[in-house]
């Protein structure tokens, strides 16, 4: 991944989502997705999912953890620390993705058929690409105060970030 960086804020509860996708979960959806966040979950945190884990969850999903599909992935988690996701952050993502209705269920086989959405709400919503660049710029910020990102970054975060 890119870095640490701020969250550009949350975008409500478990069942809010950054393309707005209405519905709650059911009590048993929302049991299934902390059940799959468990499996990845940091052994210091539980209510956490660290690099390892991230590497792990990126493994099982058959992408590398540098891939736009995982910035997709925390955009809709709406995460506020790269390389770190909490047990609200997943189930708000999962649940944003779809992946309850997924095919796979609620797996991270459910988490890679819906994640796709993700990338095809972005080239096709240009509300959604202004929220996925906003937030994809706050979460590569590293300081407290900061507001401008080292050109590096800002390249890397708009090569992956940009359609074609």
């Amino acid at each position: 991944m890119l870095g640490r960086g701020r969250s550009s804020g949350s975008r409500g509860g478990v069942g809010g989502s950054a393309s707005g996708r209405s519905g709650s979960p059911s009590a048993k959806d929302i049991q299934a997705l902390g059940d799959l966040f468990a499996k990845y979950a940091s052994a210091d945190d539980d209510n956490e999912i660290g690099p390892e884990g991230v590497e792990s969850l990126c493994g099982d999903l058959g992408t590398d953890p540098s891939d736009v599909s995982v910035l997709h992935l925390a955009w809709k988690m709406q995460a506020a620390r790269m390389g770190f996701f909490t047990r609200d952050e997943f189930i708000r993502g999962c649940v944003a993705l779809g992946v309850p209705s997924a095919k796979a269920g609620i797996t991270a086989a459910g988490i890679k058929e819906r994640l796709p959405s993700a990338a095809t709400e972005v080239e096709s919503k240009r509300d959604a690409l202004v929220d996925f660049h906003t937030y994809a710029f706050k979460f590569c910020l590293t300081e407290p105060l900061q507001k401008t990102l080292d050109l590096d970054t800002a390249f890397a975060v708009l090569e992956l970030g940009l359609p074609g």
